[in-house]
């Protein structure tokens, strides 16, 4: 039993990564299940078996890539240092908003049009990243590397900045190579305020 449900969730795995290849070339409007079965190395029925549609296909895509945004995140823990930690963070949030704007550029409307269906894991994702920025600073405050007053006013500051950034890249207002700066700048800056009276 156990041996057809892993083969089932790893065929399923394989379709999404199939898809989200080529939605990440071209944009769902331009993409047929045949082109995802050919990528996944399935039978189109077998596409079929799991998903009723593109659409679906698609929103199970923008999912997958909510969780890796996630687990990309956590990894900046695994830092010794919360200088490090936030340096990470900066660093991954960078590399994720490039990914995902590719993504996003080429299925413009498809993803506006599933937001309501994945508006509950968007936020849990903002709250996550929120409490890790947070989680970051408690850290860095209690191994006295941080000085900060208001942890939560800062966290809460930093992740309005990280939302604000991501929509200019997202709305093609900024360059990625523009955004990798405001990243690093924003960075130093933050480092040496919360750093300011720990000499």
């Amino acid at each position: 039993m156990n041996i057809n449900k892993n083969k089932i969730e790893r065929t399923r795995r394989i379709i999404i990564e199939a898809a989200n290849q080529l939605f990440k070339k071209t944009g769902l409007s331009e993409i047929n299940m045949n082109q995802i079965a050919k990528i996944a190395k399935v039978a189109r029925s077998t596409v079929y078996n799991y998903f009723h549609s593109r659409e679906e296909v698609f929103s199970d895509v923008i999912r997958g890539e909510l969780k890796k945004i996630r687990n990309a995140l956590m990894e900046t823990l695994s830092e010794k240092s919360a200088d490090r930690m936030l340096e990470k963070y900066f660093l991954v949030r960078h590399e994720i908003l490039r990914e995902f704007s590719q993504l996003y550029h080429n299925s413009k409307d498809e993803i506006k049009a599933i937001l309501p269906e994945i508006k509950e894991e968007s936020e849990k994702l903002r709250e996550f990243e929120k409490n890790l920025i947070k989680e970051i600073l408690e850290y860095g405050a209690k191994s006295d590397e941080f000085f900060v007053k208001d942890i939560d006013l800062l966290a809460e500051t930093i992740n309005k900045f990280l939302i604000g950034l991501e929509k200019l890249v997202i709305d093609e207002e900024i360059s990625d190579e523009d955004a990798k700066k405001y990243y690093k700048n924003f960075y130093l800056i933050l480092l040496s305020a919360v750093k300011s009276n720990n000499s």
